[in-house]
């Protein structure tokens, strides 16, 4: 993933949009552990809330996968079905980390 590019599509200062990768990563993660506890305890109220944060934030920065995921995510929370939820955990936290990964780079 080339975070300068996609900075660049979204008329963003690179410096800018990095940190606000950071943030959203920083934020993922407590969503996502958030959406882990709400799942475990088969809270499907608590794990749509959760989950639409992190869509929400993947949507504006253009985060498509991970946008998606979690919209399916949410989709199924609201109709009380989480069984197909801790695929989709693992799935979320896969594309954070690529997100992560290209964030190294992009600082070097």
């Amino acid at each position: 993933m080339n975070l300068r590019r996609l900075a660049a599509q979204l008329e963003m200062e690179e410096g800018e949009f990095l940190e606000i990768v950071e943030l959203f990563l920083e934020a993922s993660a407590s969503n996502l552990g958030e959406l882990q506890s709400a799942v475990e305890g088969k809270d499907a109220r608590g794990a749509a809330a959760a989950v639409h944060s992190i869509k929400g934030a993947a949507a504006n920065l253009r985060f498509t996968e991970i946008f998606e995921l979690a919209q399916k995510m949410e989709k199924d929370a609201c109709e009380n079905r989480l069984e197909e939820a801790p695929y989709a955990i693992r799935a979320i936290q896969d594309g954070l980390n690529q997100i992560g990964e290209s964030l190294k780079q992009a600082n070097r």
